[in-house]
């Protein structure tokens, strides 16, 4: 099925299922930054090194259509019993 264009401006795929919502937050990643000296180092200047990656929690807003629920909430409970 295709959406209006006018009404959702992002589209999810997973698997066959394909959802467009109006408004996704969250869409970002955060490096750590780790700062190292080695103690036999000549220099008094510090190294900085990638940490761990930190990613955002992700919120989709105003998407679902009639056709999408059983798929939508299918994909939920499975996520749901893994936890």
């Amino acid at each position: 099925m295709a959406y209006p264009l006018p009404k959702f401006h992002f589209q999810i795929e997973w698997g066959a299922a394909r959802i467009g919502f109006t408004e996704a937050t969250g869409l970002d990643k955060q490096i750590e930054v780790i700062e190292y000296r080695e103690g036999s180092s000549p220099n008094y200047n510090k190294v900085k090194l990638p940490g761990l990656h930190k990613f955002s929690n992700i919120t989709l807003k105003r998407g679902i259509m009639k056709e999408d629920y059983k798929d939508f909430f299918l994909w939920i409970n499975d996520i749901n019993l893994r936890g």
